[in-house]
């Protein structure tokens, strides 16, 4: 199954929506950038990698400052929120919004998984709902699908080394800088 992703300008959140919607789902993400342009514009590129997606997830995220000093989503992404629900339906269309963004007009009634800036994983539970709503997935409600295990980073030696120099360069001219694992 492919799943188009819309996102506006925050880089993690897509990649963090890529990553689940692969390695948890183990479904195929679609995101523009990343497909062949073959001179297409950005709207033949659209029609046909939409055409090829069963399902569309919609970022909204605080990419532009409006006039007023708020801050709302990019309008590509909510052009593309409009073009996956005549192209798929409503209900194969999830839209992720941010808190704190401005909404747009014509937002009343449709419903979205809001999430906190920086923690677009707060909607993987909403997102494995909505799928298995359509059908895609046949996983029980009450299994979650994204709990990852949280683990320490993994270092190697020379980045330990590279950090023990910079204590010693900070404690030489008088600052002082304590690195330490957060290991037990």
């Amino acid at each position: 199954m492919n799943i188009f992703i819309s996102h506006g300008h925050d880089e993690l959140a897509k990649l963090k929506l890529k990553e689940f919607i692969r390695e948890s789902l183990k479904f195929n993400p679609l995101v523009l950038a990343d497909q062949p342009s073959d001179g297409m514009t950005i709207v033949e590129k659209l029609e046909r990698y939409g055409k090829q997606s069963q399902f569309a997830l919609i970022i909204l995220t605080a990419d532009d400052e409006t006039t007023n000093g708020g801050l709302r989503a990019r309008q590509n992404v909510i052009h593309e929120l409009g073009y996956f629900q005549g192209l798929l339906g409503r209900n194969k269309v999830l839209l992720l919004q941010e808190k704190g963004i401005e909404q747009f007009s014509n937002i009343s009634g449709i419903v979205y998984e809001e999430f906190p800036k920086g923690q677009i994983e707060a909607t993987f539970e909403g997102i494995r709902k909505a799928l298995q709503s359509t059908g895609a997935i046949s996983i029980p409600f009450d299994t979650p699908v994204f709990n990852p295990p949280i683990q320490e980073p993994k270092h190697s030696k020379s980045i330990k080394d590279s950090f023990n120099k910079v204590e010693t360069v900070f404690n030489n001219i008088g600052g002082s800088v304590n690195i330490t694992s957060t290991k037990k």
